[in-house]
């Protein structure tokens, strides 16, 4: 998805202020942002957690339709929105896959909002956008969410943006966050070395990481799956787990494992004469 650079940069002005503005007067960028940071998302100003935000096809900024004024597409007039932010701490091959984002209202509903994109500002290669699409089940007059992203378990401050109309809403829970007088410099996406050393060591993994990662990776963790995933490493487990013997080898249960788990017994390695393909498939095959 590409958003119109020159609108864009016009907004920012507006929006950010004076941050942006000395980036484009010859403010010094800092380098890479440090790692192990929240993720954070901009509000308009230090007394105030609105969002900085536009609709991401007619760069309007709210109260936001659930119909894009800008008409997304004939298929698909949903509304987009875009927030703003900064460190994003992606790992290589990462994006808009790695983040989530919800948003909850007034009665204490959350809606999840697909992420569609996220990039860096052209020119401002600190600042992230992230384009979001609203929930369908979003009323047109909900009035103000909090809206939060996140990556790799953490998650952002909240940031109010209004559906519909303006006002309204939860209670703020987050600090307003208005954008640093002096943005970042471009972000290296991490390797997983680099992301398991912000831990404090190279093989450490925290509490909140370890178990989301074996709930993707496994059948669910368990407390002596997470002792020894958090003493070794994420890297160290995979390669334990790749390195690990197959149940079957050459339609044989591995016999270190046959007495705990009569593989044989519940899957025969001859098939019955007669069978379909799918009865064999579902009664006589893994």
């Amino acid at each position: 998805m590409k958003i119109r650079a020159l609108a864009l940069r016009k907004h920012l002005f507006h929006l950010l202020g004076a941050s942006v503005v000395s980036i484009a007067c010859g403010a010094v960028i800092s380098a890479t942002a440090s790692p192990g940071l929240t993720p954070s998302v901009f509000s308009v100003s230090s007394s105030s957690t609105r969002a900085v935000v536009l609709e991401s096809v007619s760069m309007r900024n709210e109260p936001f339709s659930l119909s894009s004024e800008g008409n997304f597409s004939p298929a698909d007039p949903r509304t987009r929105i875009t927030l703003f932010g900064t460190n994003l701490e992606f790992l290589q091959g990462e994006g808009a896959n790695a983040l989530t984002a919800d948003a909850q209202d007034a009665a204490g509903t959350v809606y999840p909002l697909k992420v569609e994109y996220v990039g860096t500002v052209p020119n401002f290669d600190g600042i992230y956008m992230v384009v979001l699409r609203l929930n369908d089940l979003m009323t047109g007059n909900l009035g103000d969410v909090l809206i939060r992203l996140n990556l790799h378990g953490m998650a952002s401050n909240r940031v109010r943006v209004g559906i519909g109309q303006i006002g309204g809403g939860p209670a703020d829970d987050s600090a307003p966050n208005p954008a640093p007088a002096t943005p970042p410099g471009a972000a290296t996406p991490l390797t997983l070395a680099q992301y398991q050393a912000q831990a404090g060591a190279p093989a450490a993994v925290a509490g909140s990481d370890a178990i989301r990662f074996l709930e993707q990776a496994t059948w669910g963790p368990t407390d002596n799956d997470l002792s020894h995933l958090r003493s070794v490493g994420i890297q160290t487990y995979l390669n334990e787990q790749f390195n690990t013997p197959p149940l079957f080898v050459d339609n044989t249960v591995n016999p270190t494992l046959s007495s705990n788990y009569p593989l044989t017994t519940l899957y025969p390695v001859n098939t019955p004469c007669g069978v379909d393909a799918v009865c064999q498939r579902d009664n006589s095959t893994l």
